[in-house]
């Protein structure tokens, strides 16, 4: 915008001409204004209110002086829109809106409103009754509205996340309820159809008495021991975790241990050809820990190892002293885990999905773990499908080794 000698002296006239608004507009929380737009391209400010100063920190005065002096104030990423629509609405004599920002001298960001109407004049000139408005407080209220928005739309759809999370977790625990009621009560069903045949065909003999053979009865009390062990294993599971457990614990000489339970267990592993072997030195520190509950979790992972693999399996296992903890490893040749169902293995009623329909109620490992646990000692695995699986596992020293002797 650009003004001229006569064009500003044309301006003070317009200013006594409209002194008779003055009074009217001196008390609005506004500010109006009466600009020309000459043919020639120039404009001139006719009126302007009193409370120039309160928006714009000048006086009416000098903003008539210089007219430049607004469009300085607009915000420079705002000023071409500001052109645009004053150039668009000078073409078209239409009326003109404008919403958009302004820095004043003392530096402070105020948003304002404009609207104008367009009077065309005789001579071709255009005269603009405007209204402009500070909305600074409005678009503050705005921003921080469209920021709680924000904030409320990122907390319904965390919680939304959260929702359908506990929804999957849901799904998967009715799935894997379904999975292990159906493990568990073919394996019951299977050992108690066993010992109803047995017993149904002692019946059929004649007599009052019936007399039974030593092999039977140790069928009947196998088949019998295992049902207390599948109900016992459910008990312990509800009943205990790593932070309830009770433990009587005394030091144990680990090679002392493993003789007991390799011997024990020669006759399990040589019915699914499977070969143990083990390098478990002499001369290794004792081991704090429950004997009764470290057994447990040895011969379970035995046992897992024969049972989920292929006859003719070949088993390693070993123990070193490793950061101040016995570090214990069952390792196998067999037919190896994924990393899903590794990353899950230890968890309630996770069946190994080689298992099948073999015997098992997903509660092994996940005892083993709680044991583990309680002895502040870990569990974990790692295994390739198809190059077989190793058991880790850490144990406390009955007696702490010093820094400098520990490898």
């Amino acid at each position: 915008m650009e003004t001229s000698y006569d064009e500003r002296h044309n301006s003070q006239q317009g200013s006594k001409v409209s002194s008779e608004f003055r009074p009217t507009v001196a008390n609005l929380p506004s500010l109006t204004y009466q600009a020309l737009h000459r043919v020639n391209g120039t404009w001139s400010l006719r009126f302007i209110s009193g409370n120039c100063r309160d928006l714009f920190e000048c006086d009416a005065s000098e903003v008539q002086a210089d007219v430049c002096q607004l469009q300085n104030l607009i915000h420079p990423e705002d000023r071409e829109h500001w052109e645009h629509c004053i150039q668009d609405a000078a073409r078209n004599a239409q009326p003109w809106h404008w919403e958009g920002r302004t820095i004043v001298p003392s530096g402070q960001l105020k948003w304002l409103q404009i609207a104008a109407h367009p009077e065309p004049q005789p001579d071709g000139d255009v005269l603009w009754n405007g209204l402009l408005i500070d909305i600074t407080g409005r678009k503050r209220m705005e921003m921080q509205l469209q920021s709680s928005n924000a904030v409320l739309k990122q907390q319904v759809d965390e919680h939304a996340q959260q929702l359908k999370q506990k929804t999957q977790e849901l799904q998967d625990l009715r799935q894997l309820k379904d999975t292990f009621l159906r493990a568990i009560s073919h394996d019951l069903r299977t050992t108690i159809l066993g010992l109803l045949m047995v017993v149904k065909t002692l019946l059929k003999h004649p007599g009052e008495t019936i007399s039974l053979s030593r092999s039977i009865l140790e069928r009947m009390l196998k088949s019998s021991e295992r049902q207390l062990s599948q109900l016992e294993s459910l008990v312990r599971a509800c009943n205990h975790d790593s932070a309830t457990m009770l433990l009587q614990c005394e030091p144990i000489p680990l090679h002392l241990l493993i003789q007991s339970i390799v011997q024990d267990w020669e006759p399990f592993l040589a019915k699914h050809q499977a070969t143990l072997t083990h390098s478990i030195d002499l001369h290794l520190p004792p081991v704090i820990a429950d004997p009764t509950q470290l057994r447990r979790v040895f011969e379970h992972l035995l046992a897992n190892a024969a049972i989920h693999n292929p006859p003719g399996i070949k088993l390693q296992l070993n123990a070193t002293v490793e950061s101040g903890m016995l570090r214990c490893t069952l390792q196998d040749n067999g037919v190896g885990i994924s990393q899903i169902n590794c990353d899950r293995i230890f968890e309630r009623h996770t069946r190994c999905p080689q298992a099948r329909y073999s015997p098992g109620n997903g509660l092994g490992l996940y005892l083993c773990k709680q044991i583990v646990v309680a002895h502040n000692g870990q569990i974990g695995v790692i295994s390739t499908p198809g190059t077989g699986t190793t058991f880790w596992l850490t144990l406390p020293l009955a007696t702490p080794i010093p820094l400098e002797l520990i490898a």
